[in-house]
């Protein structure tokens, strides 16, 4: 029990570490690509937070452990109530008022398409998943560049405060990945000591653990004032868990999502989208964080 509690700590050390790195980055990145730092949180920095569900979901599916597989699905609510909520408490986020209230709404419909597609039109879940993952990230393209020309425009004068670096960001990926691989094991070793099935550890676990890039990130950005980044960090990542992933786990097996995530899954994201629309062009004031907290912890008792 104790090596595996060791590697379990080992790899959220590594992943905290690893995260942290390639925040850095993410202004270069806006500023050199001239695109919107709210498109690149949503497409770019979430995808490198998002490694560790894509890697452990993968790992998990290859040992044909689907139910663990798809426990990262749950990531979306620890994502908007844990990670939004601490944004919120410890630093300042600030709400646009264009593209951040298009891509609140997108979250919700982009959810219930998830939820529907697990439950409804199950026999069209990989077709209608990736046609809503890839219409979703052109209409968002599309909006940044048009942002670009307008209330972005800026944000592109602007000098980055970090250079780009491919053997960073390459360091930073390949850290990810590994404390990943690490963390999967250490979830199996303890489900197997403790006799808790993998479905109920991988909700209550994994998503909290591989939800740290994204804890990291929205901190940091919270902090340095990259509001867009910070936001567009957790839209992503959101959609990631929902989409990308059920679709590449999903080719050999179908999406299995508990009723009680589904449930939470419609909540948090209309949840966000209420405070998004309700402070717009606005500070969110702290007490937000502290009711989104508190749903966090409602949600954690929910599957106890």
């Amino acid at each position: 029990m104790f090596s595996a509690i060791a590697l379990l700590l080992l790899s959220i050390a590594i992943l905290w570490f690893s995260a942290e790195a390639m925040v850095s980055q993410m202004k270069a990145i806006s500023v050199k690509m001239k695109l919107s730092s709210l498109f690149v949180g949503t497409v770019f920095m979430s995808f490198v937070t998002t490694l560790p569900e894509l890697s452990s979901s993968l790992y998990a599916a290859f040992l044909g452990d689907y139910p663990l597989a798809y426990a990262n699905t749950s990531s979306v609510i620890v994502n908007i109530l844990l990670v939004f909520g601490l944004g919120v408490l410890l630093g300042s986020v600030r709400i646009g008022t264009k593209k951040t209230q298009f891509e609140s709404i997108m979250l919700v419909l982009l959810s219930f398409v998830f939820v529907g597609t697990s439950f409804v039109f199950t026999n069209y879940q990989l077709p209608l998943l990736l046609m809503s993952f890839v219409v979703s990230w052109v209409a968002l393209y599309r909006l940044a560049k048009n942002g670009a020309k307008k209330e972005d425009k800026k944000q592109f004068k602007q000098v980055a405060g970090d250079r780009l670096s491919v053997t960073k960001a390459a360091m930073s990926i390949l850290g990810v990945f590994a404390s990943s691989v690490i963390l999967i094991q250490s979830i199996e070793q303890i489900s197997f000591l403790t006799g808790i099935d993998t479905s109920r550890l991988g909700l209550m676990i994994l998503a909290t653990s591989t939800s740290l890039p994204e804890i990291v990130t929205m901190i940091v950005s919270s902090k340095k004032g990259e509001h867009k980044l910070m936001i567009g960090n957790i839209f992503g990542s959101s959609v990631y868990n929902m989409f990308f992933i059920p679709i590449i786990v999903g080719i050999s097996s179908s999406i299995i999502l508990p009723s009680i995530v589904a449930a939470w899954i419609i909540v948090s994201t209309l949840l966000l989208s209420l405070v998004v629309a309700r402070f717009k062009g606005r500070v969110v004031p702290r007490y937000v964080g502290i009711i989104f907290i508190a749903c966090f912890l409602v949600y954690f008792l929910s599957i106890m």
